[in-house]
């Protein structure tokens, strides 16, 4: 992956709101993770609990050049509905890599 797109990817890592998991409209809490690329490049997007467990991977697939999103509803890969508490998602695009908190509160 080319420099200019690994800074493109870090620069719009968007997140729905600054908690980052807010309310949804049927009373689910929901966040939107977007991201953009330059160039086409294989990306994965899995939420971990604090123990580090993976809960939800939510892209593990090869994305074209452009603007993308995915939204985690607050359920694990069964479908169940998570716990209130501390999570993190790692997001790994190419060589880049990064790892953020997020909190989900019912």
């Amino acid at each position: 992956m080319k420099k200019n797109a690994i800074l493109l990817i870090i620069a719009l890592i968007l997140i729905s709101c600054s908690n980052p998991v807010c309310p949804g409209s049927q009373s689910r809490p929901v966040t939107t993770i977007s991201f953009s690329s330059e160039e086409n490049c294989h990306v994965r997007l899995t939420i971990y609990n604090d123990l580090e467990q993976i809960v939800k991977t939510l892209i593990d697939e090869k994305f074209a050049v452009g603007q993308h999103s995915v939204v985690w509803d607050g359920t694990d890969d069964a479908g169940n509905q998570v716990a209130t508490g501390v999570y993190y998602y790692e997001f790994i695009a190419g060589d880049y890599c990064a790892t953020r908190q997020m909190l989900l509160l019912k």
